[in-house]
């Protein structure tokens, strides 16, 4: 039995060390790349060193990235900038990479600019940016910005008031899986006729079946 558990201890052993020095290698490829000016790689080194908690060398590499154009590099220096991670918080900067990113289309970028636009405690509040960005993330089935844009509709903010439409969107959010969605649709259910619940169903089965062939 001792001989057994040897056995496999060793073995374990040598695939551990084959696949550190084979993931060595690839980082090293990857570094390489990166430092060539592929913005791609320096994206991924950037979440390397992001995930290893060196928020200062993820923002070096994150911001090279977003300087070529890389929308996922934009958002993640937005992201930078926003959390104060690596580099001096800077909610202007936050904005601006996350614009840059969302004129790209990134839904996530679209989500995290119509949030700053939302709340008024990090830039001047403005509904109307907010829905705009939320709606564009919401055509990309980004459940967030879904429940987001049917908060925003049951409230009037931004948009007309409009709880058919705001009860479409939670229904979507929820069909999508998003854990808040029950909760903000039984709320403007109750707000909502049963004729105008039937027609939000149906609106959201037709956007379903439009945009998730």
């Amino acid at each position: 039995m001792l001989k057994k558990n040897l056995k496999v201890q060793i073995v374990l052993f040598w695939v551990l060390f084959f696949y550190s020095y084979a993931y060595c290698l690839d980082f090293e490829k990857l570094k390489f790349s990166a430092e060539q000016g592929n913005a791609s790689a320096q994206n991924h080194i950037g979440f390397f060193f992001y995930i290893s908690q060196n928020y200062q060398e993820a923002a070096k590499w994150f911001k090279l990235a977003a300087e070529q154009g890389l929308a996922e590099g934009q958002v993640k220096l937005g992201v930078m900038y926003f959390d104060g991670k690596g580099i001096p918080q800077n909610y202007e900067e936050a904005v601006k990479w996350y614009k840059l990113a969302a004129e790209q289309g990134l839904a996530r970028a679209q989500y995290k600019l119509g949030l700053m636009y939302y709340h008024d405690d990090e830039v001047p509040q403005n509904y109307q940016e907010a829905a705009k960005w939320f709606k564009l993330a919401t055509e990309q089935g980004y459940a967030d910005a879904q429940v987001k844009l049917g908060i925003m509709y049951a409230l009037g903010q931004g948009v007309p008031q409009n709880y058919q439409e705001a009860a479409k969107w939670c229904i979507l959010a929820k069909a999508s899986g998003d854990s808040r969605a029950s909760e903000v649709l039984d709320m403007i259910t109750a707000l909502t006729t049963p004729s105008q619940l039937q027609k939000a169903q149906e609106d959201a089965q037709k956007w379903w079946d439009e945009h998730k062939r």
